[in-house]
């Protein structure tokens, strides 16, 4: 089972919207105290702040989950990493239409052990995966593949 990860903030909505497999994924890493990739400019830590606060405004019946689920892991599991990618990656990704907002997640991912990250956007083309698999050894993971992991 992987202990590292990189998460797209789309699977912290899912799990505010009370979806049973990113509430499970969620869970799973504090349960079996997994490491969460965060970049040093704090970028993916605010995305997840945002989350966390539009979730709780907006009264999503997940969202006290993913509040705590929140606090547990910026306590005790973030691992910080690189959250920039170098000009090779950028023009390729940028060719793919590669939405410019998931470059630090692929950039932490890019520099974390594991290599996983989860991820169920849109953005996340088969050609934007096939890339990031054979050029940056990225694993782009749903969340229910993730909780196979």
């Amino acid at each position: 089972m992987s202990s590292d990860w990189t998460i797209n903030t789309c699977v912290l909505y899912k799990a505010a919207d009370t979806d049973l497999d990113a509430s499970k994924f969620l869970m799973n890493i504090l349960n079996n105290q997994h490491k969460v990739r965060v970049d040093h400019k704090h970028y993916i830590l605010n995305q997840y702040k945002v989350c966390v606060r539009k979730t709780t405004a907006n009264k999503k019946k997940g969202s006290e989950l993913l509040r705590k689920w929140h606090k547990e892991v910026v306590g005790k599991y973030i691992r910080w990493c690189c959250g920039d990618l170098n000009s090779k990656h950028k023009s390729a990704l940028r060719v793919l239409k590669f939405h410019e907002k998931d470059w630090p997640f692929v950039a932490v991912c890019s520099n974390s052990a594991c290599k996983n990250l989860v991820s169920e956007d849109s953005d996340y083309t088969d050609d934007v995966k096939n890339y990031l698999s054979n050029k940056m050894k990225i694993h782009v993971l749903t969340i229910k593949e993730s909780l196979d992991k």
